[in-house]
This record gives structure tokens, C-alpha cells and sequence, in this order.
């Protein structure tokens, strides 16, 4: 984009992923939906655009007495925003 001040400059912007994800999980977490865009529940055939949080609790709690996951690092721990893990780098 051009820059606000200098129209003979340009601007650039870059995603930030892991932080990106992060707030995408914190809001999901907090608000507990996430509403898609309808292009992208058509591109990826979605049978809706809703993204519930109470799915993914589901999910936790299905796989935590299995040996094979369908998320192996997807836990409680995941789905629990603290002050500690809000900040936390996973290595896993």
C-alpha cells in the first residue's frame, strides 16, 4: 500500500502466524464460536460457517484415553487460557 504521508513510498505488511493462531485460539476460547466467511466455507465445502469451541472440547475429551489421537497435540492444557500459557511457546 501506499504510504499514508509519502505516496512515492510503499508499505509492506507480512502475517504473523504463530500469533495469528494464537489470538485465533484465545478468541475462539473466550467467545466461544468463530464465524467463517462464507467464501471460505464454499472453497473448503464446510457444511457451515460456525466454529464452535465446544467441538474441540469434545474432541479433547474423546482422545484422552485413546493411543492414537486424531490431534495428538491438541489437550486441555490447549484449550485452557491462563496468564502462563497465554504467553506460552509450546515445543512439542
Amino acid at each position: 500500500m501506499s504510504h499514508p504521508l509519502d505516496n512515492s513510498r510503499k508499505l509492506f505488511f507480512f502475517v504473523d502466524a504463530p500469533h495469528l493462531l494464537k489470538n485465533l485460539r484465545t478468541g475462539l476460547v473466550n467467545n466461544k464460536i468463530v464465524i467463517l466467511s462464507q467464501n471460505f466455507v464454499e472453497m473448503y465445502k464446510l457444511s457451515s460457517c460456525v466454529v464452535k469451541c465446544s467441538h474441540i472440547k469434545e474432541l479433547v475429551a474423546e482422545q484422552e484415553n485413546v493411543k492414537f489421537k486424531l490431534a495428538p497435540k491438541l489437550d486441555k492444557d490447549t484449550i485452557t487460557i491462563t496468564n502462563f500459557n497465554k504467553i506460552n511457546k509450546r515445543e512439542n
